[in-house]
């Protein structure tokens, strides 16, 4: 920053954010994000010199929101599931999976739940009909920052799965937490 920004324009200009992109998908975002800045700007609610300091910063931290990373593995062993003999099914399938926006999106429409299921035809894409997804969420202080999930076959061992991927999120949740100075999960228990 050219010069120091008093706490109370840092608030406004957080508090005006807020407002204006509440209720927005992250991918609506970049759509809105010159509008909103252009508002923010003719505005009396924040200062002109302050914004313009934190813009570029601003437009960096809002690109980070889109850049999703996804770490996807395991995704040939599906193709050994009666479900995929069909080459066209598999291929879609994969091509889904494969395609990082989609599975970022995918991840980003399930609720902000601890845990959420999705059985067949509750998955809301084509490709996962047959399938089944489940995902669990890790924060830092509370605040999710990440999800985990596993895609299956319907008749999965789903006890086994929920209770593996739960102790895998807070697991993370837990290491993170650490790094970062906060008690973990069961020391708040």
């Amino acid at each position: 920053l050219n010069s120091p920004i008093p706490y109370d324009q840092l608030e406004k200009i957080s508090a005006s954010l807020s407002e204006r992109m509440h209720g927005y998908k992250m991918e609506d975002i970049d759509k809105i994000k010159d509008s909103i800045i252009r508002e923010l700007y003719i505005s009396k609610e924040t200062s002109s010199d302050a914004l313009m300091d934190l813009l570029p910063y601003l437009m960096e931290q809002i690109a980070k929101l889109e850049d999703v990373n996804v770490y996807a593995d395991g995704i040939t062993n599906i193709l050994e599931l009666p479900e995929y003999n069909d080459v066209v099914k598999a291929r879609e399938f994969i091509s889904f999976i494969e395609d990082k926006s989609s599975f970022a999106k995918l991840l980003q429409h399930t609720s902000h739940n601890d845990l959420d299921i999705y059985i067949g035809s509750e998955n809301k894409y084509r490709e996962l009909k047959d399938c089944s997804l489940i995902t669990a969420t890790y924060k830092i202080n509370g605040k999710l920052i990440g999800r985990i999930g596993v895609i299956g076959p319907t008749r999965m061992d789903y006890n086994n799965v929920i209770s593996t991927v739960k102790s895998i999120s807070d697991a993370i949740s837990d290491i993170i937490n650490q790094n970062y100075g906060i008690e973990s999960i069961e020391d708040k228990e």
